[in-house]
């Protein structure tokens, strides 16, 4: 329920409620009122205002902000670097001194304009709270001799000024709302909603960030949507759905995208969202496959709504839609994942080696072009890393193998194509359908190197075993694979452990595990617990490496 369809519902049950529930209610709310606010209450229980006798001295307020700005008045920054703890520069402790008493009196004024705004003088709050929330600081720096520019925000993150950057923005839109009307107040609102990066605010927010309800809030969306509709990027997008949502509920956002989805893809992605979250599936796929009929192929966020398309479809049991869905998931997205979930609604290898040539032409494109948009603009690319794999996954293992073979680093393997590769033919070379702990954790951590976070471990088979369907080495590839697979596990479990790179131990097991597992599948006994004992008698001065293979006996 939003804040529009609460507040009209607050005014019916107050208009059918008795006299008696009423008193009893307000006596129940006004007995929960903090301490420091029932002076407050107790004026407007006797029906008078708070009394306006909060005076601003102008004059001192603006003198004191000049000071600020011309460096006047400043802190003092000294920068200390604990070489015991970090040998790097960029590990440093700032101290900042206060001789000014610049964050005191900070304080004093955006306490007093807090007051204000609880006694309802918006005008005389705003002209404290707009210049206090646009300072920036200067610090002298004793270590380079010059001053130094901060942000408030970074004042506030660094704890030198103690006041809830949050809460402070949004008492700023509320006083924007409160004093302002029409364009202007649009305006100004968004001028702030859209430059804020880090904090995000919803218009529910911004509306209860006062003590009166505020009005004219339908007229005030209706505007904010013309505004939003012109501007382009992300943040507007939200905003925009945010507003629709708030004046016409989910059936109305449905309508706006459609109205204002090609500039604003994002929207039909966020109308689906909505939809499931209220569990009207149907109108989810409806609304879906409208967009991937209307939006272009080459926009990686009509891979992201093609997905919640199959998902609609697949609650419905719509089994064409949700393979037509998964289809268009992975041409608008493509990604080895995506490829693994195609292999589980066809076994066709035709259709499987065209995703593939995609796959393929793809890269080639993306090696052509720098990537300019961002967010809902970003284009389908893919790289040098993904598409390996996927022609991997497409069968044509030999080619990769011969690309690969000769690469003899055993090292760096998190970034590097080859980390992703071998663990792929270590995985093939399974010979039996079901994947093991150490083959589980491998297929999770190759999918993570590729960009895809899947944390349900009977997916994980499922996918693994949908391909191993369609797709198995022959006995010859496996005996060459299976040797050249062997040699890499050797080389980089060497390179790990014996330079001691603890963090990566844990890597170094999965491997040692892994390889072990896929002994056993081919018919070597206890295969696993063998290779394990090897390796710990091998590096028997290793504890921690010990542990680690432990974890798979």
């Amino acid at each position: 329920m939003n804040y529009l369809e609460y507040a009209k519902k607050v005014e019916e049950e107050i208009a059918a409620m008795k006299e008696s529930r009423k008193d009893d209610l307000l006596r129940y709310f006004l007995l929960q009122v903090a301490e420091e606010r029932r002076e407050e209450y107790m004026h407007l229980l006797a029906g008078k205002a708070l009394e306006k006798n909060l005076r601003i001295d102008h004059e001192e307020f603006n003198d004191w902000c000049q000071r600020i700005d011309d460096g006047n008045m400043h802190f003092d920054v000294q920068t200390f670097i604990d070489y015991e703890y970090s040998p790097y520069d960029d590990e440093y402790e700032e101290v900042f001194s206060d001789e000014y008493g610049i964050a005191k009196a900070f304080e004093k004024y955006y306490t007093l304009a807090l007051d204000l705004i609880q006694r309802m003088q918006y005008k005389d709050a705003l002209s404290l709270l707009e210049p206090l929330l646009h300072l920036d600081f200067f610090a002298y720096s004793e270590e380079s001799e010059e001053f130094v520019m901060f942000s408030l925000e970074e004042l506030i993150d660094k704890n030198v000024i103690l006041v809830k950057r949050k809460e402070a923005i949004l008492k700023l839109l509320y006083l924007y709302y409160q004093t302002y009307e029409g364009e202007t107040r649009v305006k100004k609102i968004y001028g702030v909603l859209l430059g804020s990066h880090y904090l995000k605010f919803t218009l529910e927010e911004i509306f209860t960030a006062g003590p009166e309800e505020v009005k004219g809030i339908d007229a005030f969306l209706s505007d904010s949507m013309t505004h939003l509709e012109e501007i382009e990027g992300d943040e507007a997008a939200i905003l925009l759905a945010d507003a629709a949502l708030l004046l016409g509920g989910s059936d109305y956002l449905s309508t706006v995208a459609k109205k204002s989805g090609e500039k604003h893809p994002l929207l039909h992605l966020k109308v689906c969202e909505v939809l499931q979250e209220e569990n009207r599936n149907d109108e989810a796929l409806q609304s879906a496959l409208w967009a991937l009929e209307n939006l272009p192929r080459s926009l990686e966020i009509r891979g992201n709504i093609a997905q919640k398309a199959a998902n609609a479809a697949k609650n419905l049991g719509q089994i064409e839609l949700y393979q037509y869905a998964i289809k268009e998931t992975y041409y608008s997205n493509t990604t080895a994942f995506r490829f693994l979930e195609l292999c589980g609604i066809t076994e066709d290898r035709e259709t499987l080696k065209e995703a593939a040539l995609y796959a393929e032409n793809l890269w080639r494109e993306s090696e052509k072009e720098v990537p300019k948009e961002a967010g809902q603009w970003r284009r389908n690319q893919i790289s040098l890393k993904e598409k390996d794999a996927i022609l991997f996954l497409s069968g044509d293992w030999e080619s990769i193998y011969q690309q690969y073979k000769g690469i003899s680093r055993s090292l760096g393997w998190t970034s590097d194509p080859k980390g992703v590769i071998v663990p792929l033919f270590l995985l093939g070379l399974y010979d039996g359908q079901r994947l093991q702990k150490a083959g589980l954790n491998m297929f999770k951590d190759t999918c993570c190197k590729l960009g895809m976070y899947s944390i349900n471990e009977d997916w994980n088979q499922t996918l693994f075993e949908n391909w191993n369907k369609i797709y198995r080495f022959s006995e010859e590839e496996s005996s060459r694979y299976l040797s050249w697979v062997q040699t890499e596990v050797e080389q980089r479990v060497a390179g790990i452990v014996e330079n001691s790179f603890r963090k990566s131990y844990g890597k170094a097991a999965l491997l040692v595990a892994g390889f072990g597992e896929v002994m056993e599948s081919r018919g070597e006994e206890n295969g696993k617990r063998r290779l394990i004992e090897f390796y710990k008698k091998k590096y028997y001065r290793r504890r921690a490496f010990k542990e680690e293979l432990d974890e798979y006996v």
